[in-house]
C-alpha cells in the first residue's frame, strides 16, 4: 500500500470521526424511580427506557454499577460492578422488594442492559431506612413571605416581562390545610401560561394556585406537597400587586388522582434523589365559573384526563448573580401519546431551587404539531437534553437577574427613581442615555 493510499486511509477515518461522533458512543438506558427514601420490608419501583428520546421501555436483565455506603458509617463505602441479581424488566418496569431486615444505607447505581457494551444509565439514589444522601424539599421549597419578583424574557415574542409570586396567609382549601399562591404578570407574553404563537390558553389571566404543603395520606409512598387546583383572574398588566389583581375570576381547574400512590398534581416528594420520577394520568376538571362558584364545589370529572410526570435531579446552574448547586425538577403536562404523535401537544416546565432561598429559575417550551410548535420527537429540547437549549420563556429571580442598563438605584426596574437619581447626580450623557434607552422595562 502506497504512503499516500494509507494517508487518505487515516484521513477519511478522521473525517468519519469528526462528521459522525455518535457512531463510536454506545447508548445508554435512562433510568427513574418512583422512591427515593424507602424502609426496609417496603418495596421501589425502576422505570426503564431504552430510548430516552421516545420512552421506549427496556425489556430484559441488568448490570450494575453500585455503590454502598452503611448508614452506620457513611464513610465506609464500597462500589462493585455486574449482573444485578435476577431482577428482570419488564416493558419498561420492575419492582424491587427489600427484606425487612435490609440493613439501612445509602445506595448510588447506574445500569445498563446485561452484557451489552453501552454506556452506564444517569445516576439513581436511593436511601433504605435513612435520609442520608438525600436532599430535604422542604429547604428548596420556600413558600414566599413577601412577594418574589422575577424578570425574564419570552424568545418566540422577544418581550422581555416581569412577574411577581407571592401568597395567601395559611388556610383550609377543601378539607386540606394549604398555602394559596399568586401569581401577577405585566405582559400577556409573562409566566404564567405566556402568549405563544398557536396556544389556546389563556394569556390574559393571573392564576391563584391551592397548595397543600406535606402530607401522607393513606396509600401514598411518601409526604408530598401537591396542588388541588387553581382559580384564573383577568390579570392588571398596570400593577403586580395582590390587591389590584384577582377581582374578575375567569376560569377554575380542579384535579384528581387516579392513581392510590400519588395525590393529583402532585410537585415533589419531602425527601428527593438523583433519578427520582413518577409519570401518571390525572382526572381534572375545568369550568368557567357561574356566579363566583366556589372552587371546592367542583364535582369530580373522570373523563378529562392528562399525562402529569415530574423528574428530579441535583444540577449545577450559572446565573448572573448565583453559581452552585439546585434542586431542578422537571414538569410534563399535556396529551398522554406525546412520544408517539407529533401533533399532540405537551408542556416541559424545568424549576430550579436554590437551597434555603426558593424558586430560582423557570423555563417553559411548548411542543405539538396541531399546534404550530415542534413535535417532541424531532426537538431534543423536548426529551433528550437534560437542560433546554431554547426555551420558549425563562425568567429568574432578580436578586439572581443581571442588572438592567440605566437602572440606577438597583431595585431592577427603569422608572422615575431612576430619573430623579440622574438629575440629582448626573454623571454623563452616557448614563442619560442609557435611562431614556431603557425607561419602563
Amino acid at each position: 500500500m502506497t504512503v499516500k493510499k494509507v494517508l487518505l486511509i487515516i484521513g477519511l477515518n478522521f473525517l468519519c470521526l469528526a462528521l459522525f461522533p455518535k457512531a463510536v458512543q454506545a447508548s445508554a438506558l435512562y433510568v427513574r424511580s418512583n422512591r427515593s427514601y424507602v424502609q426496609p420490608g417496603e418495596s421501589y419501583s425502576l422505570i426503564v427506557s431504552s430510548d430516552k428520546s421516545n420512552g421506549t421501555p427496556y425489556t430484559g436483565y441488568l448490570d450494575v454499577k453500585a455503590t454502598a455506603c452503611p448508614a452506620a458509617n457513611p464513610a465506609d463505602c464500597n462500589t462493585r460492578n455486574g449482573p444485578w441479581g435476577n431482577y428482570y424488566v419488564n416493558n419498561g418496569l420492575v419492582v424491587l422488594p427489600l427484606p425487612s431486615n435490609f440493613a439501612p444505607g445509602i445506595f448510588t447505581m447506574r445500569l445498563k442492559p446485561r452484557n451489552l457494551n453501552w454506556d452506564w444509565s444517569n445516576e439513581i439514589k436511593i436511601s433504605v431506612g435513612t435520609t442520608l444522601g438525600l436532599e430535604d424539599a422542604t429547604a428548596y421549597w420556600i413558600t414566599p413571605s413577601t412577594p418574589v419578583t422575577y424578570r425574564g424574557k419570552n424568545y418566540l415574542n422577544n418581550q422581555d416581562f416581569i412577574s411577581v409570586i407571592g401568597s395567601l396567609p395559611q388556610g383550609d382549601t377543601c378539607g386540606d390545610p394549604g398555602k394559596t399562591w399568586y401569581f401577577t404578570k405585566n405582559k400577556e407574553e409573562a409566566y404564567l401560561n405566556p402568549k405563544i404563537p398557536g396556544s389556546t390558553w389563556r394569556t390574559d389571566a393571573n392564576y391563584l394556585l391551592y397548595v397543600i404543603p406535606w402530607q401522607k395520606k393513606p396509600g401514598w409512598l411518601d409526604e408530598y406537597l401537591w396542588v388541588k387546583g387553581y382559580s384564573e383572574y383577568t390579570a392588571n398588566f398596570q400593577s403586580l400587586a395582590y390587591g389590584d389583581n384577582f377581582k374578575n375570576e375567569v376560569g377554575l381547574a380542579k384535579f384528581d388522582s387516579p392513581n392510590p400512590s400519588y395525590p393529583p398534581y402532585t410537585y415533589t416528594p419531602h425527601w428527593v434523589g438523583n433519578g427520582w420520577g413518577i409519570v401518571y394520568n390525572q382526572e381534572y376538571t375545568k369550568t368557567t365559573p357561574v356566579n363566583n362558584q366556589p372552587f371546592c364545589t367542583l364535582a369530580k370529572n373522570t373523563t378529562r384526563t392528562g399525562l402529569w410526570a415530574v423528574h428530579a435531579d441535583v444540577v449545577n446552574i450559572q446565573l448572573p448573580k448565583y453559581t452552585g448547586p439546585a434542586l431542578r425538577y422537571k414538569y410534563y403536562e399535556g396529551d398522554p401519546n406525546f412520544l408517539k404523535d407529533p401533533a399532540a401537544a405537551i408542556l416541559r416546565e424545568d424549576w430550579y431551587f436554590v437551597k434555603n432561598v426558593g424558586l430560582a429559575v423557570v423555563e417553559q417550551k411548548y411542543f405539538g404539531t396541531s399546534h404550530g410548535w415542534p413535535s417532541c420527537l424531532s426537538d431534543p429540547d423536548c426529551m433528550v437534553n437534560e437542560q433546554m437549549a431554547n426555551p420558549n420563556i425563562r425568567e429568574v429571580r432578580q436578586e439572581y437577574a443581571a442588572p438592567i442598563p440605566g437602572d440606577l438605584t438597583g431595585d431592577f426596574y427603569v422608572n422615575l427613581a431612576d430619573l430623579q437619581a440622574l438629575l440629582a447626580n448626573f454623571t454623563g450623557i452616557f448614563n442619560y442615555n442609557l435611562v431614556i434607552a431603557n425607561y419602563g422595562r
